[in-house]
């Protein structure tokens, strides 16, 4: 401990300094109500303020190409049963790495991708109960992509708020 509420702590390496109210974890829970009409969800978390927009579209509507940008995902709705929420991720969370079903859960990811320890509880997934469709910067489920079969689309677009563009 430092004074004036500093903390040091050491991370793969790397000696960070921090301000204690860093600690203090924000929890998130946004349930999504996929439909044909566009929906909007406004939420702040971790200081920031988002915008996550989504749609169920058929996917003739849609380009051959997928888009591959950071923050806009499209997902099988054919395949999606049960609710959909971004949340934070829980333990037992996985996703579907490969066409052959393999999994790999959620705290073996961010270890991979060397997310701090005291970090990865604030991070966002987009989930169907422990099933991670998608961790937010990151991966989609294998399971949810969508491929020659799918009928319907489900897409979503998150922008923080402040900047121009979809990423």
């Amino acid at each position: 401990d430092l004074p004036c509420n500093i903390g040091a702590r050491v991370d793969y390496g790397i000696l960070e300094f921090y301000l204690k109210k860093d600690e203090n974890l924000e929890s998130l829970y946004k349930k999504l109500e996929p439909s044909n009409e566009k929906k909007d969800i406004f939420f702040e978390f971790n200081e920031k303020k988002y915008q996550i927009s989504y749609q169920i579209k058929n996917r003739k509507e849609l380009s051959n190409k997928i888009l591959e940008k950071e923050f806009t995902k499209w997902f099988d709705y054919d395949i999606i049963r049960g609710g959909l929420v971004f949340r934070n991720p829980l333990e037992g969370d996985y996703f579907i790495i490969n066409s052959q079903g393999g999994r790999k859960k959620i705290g073996k990811y961010m270890i991979d991708k060397k997310i701090s320890k005291h970090l990865r509880k604030n991070q966002i997934v987009l989930a169907n109960e422990n099933h991670v469709l998608w961790f937010l910067g990151g991966r989609i489920s294998e399971k949810y992509k969508v491929g020659d079969e799918t009928k319907r689309v489900l897409v979503v677009d998150i922008i923080e708020q402040g900047d121009s563009e979809v990423k």
